[in-house]
């Protein structure tokens, strides 16, 4: 967690140096539309893409999908414990935020932002699991490794602050810190009960309770010079 602080108290720096060299120039129109990819999604085999548009002076509305895809081709029996390892990873996501900005500067400015982000992930994974049997009559219950299908329900509340900074042209980097509540209900559909794997974290797919929100996104916007 440390070392997560650091690295976004860094690209918060960058992007303030960043601004003290850039120049204002009043014949700058400012603009009505942005266009970002948030790379740290990737560690979890996810895409992040926020489309935003500005509906009244310093209001935006944020429009954000992401996707997930990931897949562990070769069967590992000692990392079955482990709540991390699964076989397939699909899942997709869609957020709707609100952000309003502090400043009126051309290059960087403040912001804050508030909303909502339903996600749908499906898993695959193996566990070992009480199997009961009928032979002759008689149940018997075996311990025996089996693939499971799991899918997890998660609704995300958020609440940022972050930092624009122009540094090239169209170009741009938002950084951005805040809380997170989340809400997860997993779901095993084959015999309809619940499971507490990928929950040990609070940014892993199952996670339910608050959360810390951090991270740095690089766009583009529709600025004329």
């Amino acid at each position: 967690m440390k070392r997560i602080s650091l690295i976004f108290l860094l690209l918060l720096s960058i992007s303030v140096v960043n601004a003290q060299y850039l120049k204002k120039d009043t014949t700058f129109v400012k603009p009505s539309y942005k266009f970002s990819f948030t790379p740290h999604y990737l560690i979890y085999n996810g895409i992040r893409l926020d489309f935003e548009k500005e509906f009244k002076e310093k209001n935006w509305y944020v429009i954000s999908p992401t996707f997930y895809l990931g897949r562990n081709s070769d069967f590992d029996e000692s990392k079955i414990t482990d709540d991390n390892y699964y076989k397939n990873l699909y899942g997709a996501g869609l957020g709707f935020y609100y952000k309003h900005i502090l400043g009126n500067s051309l290059i960087v400015n403040a912001y804050f932002s508030a909303g909502a982000r339903f996600n749908y992930f499906y898993i695959d994974y193996y566990n070992y699991q009480w199997i009961t049997t009928v032979e002759d009559g008689n149940e018997i219950i075996n311990y025996e490794l089996q693939e499971i299908n799991e899918q997890i329900f998660r609704l995300d509340g958020n609440l940022t602050l972050g930092l624009e900074t122009e540094f090239y042209q169209r170009l741009y980097m938002d950084t951005y810190f805040g809380l997170a509540l989340r809400y997860s209900y997993p779901y095993i559909s084959k015999d309809g009960i619940t499971s507490e794997k990928f929950d040990d974290f609070m940014w892993r797919y199952g996670y339910t309770g608050a959360a810390i929100v951090l991270g740095v996104k690089f766009g583009i916007n529709n600025k004329k010079y």
